[in-house]
């Protein structure tokens, strides 16, 4: 081997390792897609649980598979805690209730999937043994944020000095008076931004999305609320060049 080969050898693995690393630090991630797979898990104890559950796996590089971890990591402790939970309620002698089985069926809901924003939601239904059934939502998404993945909070879509909650209870309160909405036509539910209201978010490409569960705004047999949001309605207040300024800028 000669020395010109040598040198050839060691500019070619040079720009390679140099093309990898700006892979791996570039946020905008242009060069990955992003595929997204249902996975299905079930599993039944005769008289005690019986349980279904859909969940999506991301593919497509750094960001994919952070939510992938973190949706599969939520499922297995789900499944743990429901499970324990079931067999400790059966084991419990009442005079009167009588026993059910208990039951757990959870969907998803992509919202968005792209190389820079990742965003899902579980709708989690079910019963354990009470009168009114067991429902809740699991909303989770990701983004970059200093070249790195990174789980969000709501206040990483709105700009310094805005309370995410604050700025979208109006419009909440708004849609709810418009579907006629008894707490809120009587004047009872006047904001959404303050305990103990209980609600999540998501994120689609055309603005967020409100996510209640029953029993929270309006009773338990109206079912879930899932309420988009358009970026357009709170266009001053969202944070353009924050984690989601791809969804933002459209």
């Amino acid at each position: 081997m000669n020395k010109t080969t040598r040198w050839t050898r060691a500019t070619i693995a040079s720009i390679l390792i140099a093309q990898t690393l700006l892979l791996i630090n570039s946020p905008a991630r242009a060069a990955y897609g992003v595929a997204v797979e249902k996975r299905h898990v079930e599993g039944a104890r005769h008289g005690v649980y019986t349980y279904s559950i859909d969940y999506p796996k991301f593919s497509g590089g750094p960001l994919a598979r952070m939510a992938s971890t973190s949706v599969e990591t939520w499922v297995h402790r789900r499944v743990a805690e429901f499970t324990v939970h079931a067999r400790a309620a059966k084991r419990v002698k009442h005079p009167v209730m009588k026993f059910y089985p208990h039951t757990q069926d959870i969907t998803y809901v992509v919202s968005c999937a792209t190389p820079q924003v990742i965003s899902f939601y579980l709708k989690a239904s079910g019963s354990t043994g009470h009168v009114d059934d067991d429902f809740d939502f699991q909303a989770q998404t990701f983004a970059w944020r200093g070249g790195k993945p990174v789980r969000l909070n709501l206040s990483d879509a709105f700009r310094p000095g805005v309370f995410g909650p604050s700025a979208i209870s109006p419009i909440v309160i708004a849609k709810l008076m418009a579907q006629r909405v008894q707490l809120v036509t009587e004047g009872e539910l006047k904001r959404i931004d303050e305990p103990p209201i209980y609600w999540t978010w998501s994120v689609s490409p055309k603005g967020l999305v409100v996510l209640v569960p029953p029993g929270i705004v309006d009773s338990v047999a109206a079912g879930p609320y899932e309420m988009p949001i358009p970026f357009s309605a709170l266009d001053e207040k969202l944070a353009v060049d924050g984690p989601l300024r791809s969804v933002i800028k459209g």
